[in-house]
């Protein structure tokens, strides 16, 4: 008998440990982009509702090399007179076997 233990990874995966954006002395809007990967789910759709802070994620590209897709985002921050937003930016796939993830989103003044 073996006792295996962890944590399931999806199929759908942020290579980064967080999202990071600095938002120019006398603007209030921070922008960036970020991708995800995915090799079993190249027709993966998003559900960005119900974002905070102002945030504003849309869809750029999508690229297929080899086995793997690549889905390029923009996300925009509006941080008002804020000098810093920290936020979880939850990743819900439209899949059913797979499982919503969080990745955390920084946007700082400079």
């Amino acid at each position: 008998m073996i006792d295996i233990r962890g944590v399931v990874i999806t199929d759908i995966w942020f290579n980064e440990p967080s999202i990071r954006a600095t938002v120019e002395q006398g603007k209030t809007t921070a922008a960036t982009t970020f991708s995800l990967h995915t090799v079993d789910y190249p027709n993966a759709e998003f559900d960005w509702t119900g974002l905070e802070n102002g945030l504003a994620v849309k869809e750029m590209s999508r690229n297929t090399n080899e086995d793997e897709t690549v889905i390029d985002f923009s996300l925009t921050a509006d941080i008002g007179e804020n000098d810093k937003i920290s936020h979880n930016l939850k990743i819900v796939p439209k899949i059913a076997d797979v499982n919503p993830f969080l990745i955390p989103v920084y946007c700082y003044r400079q």
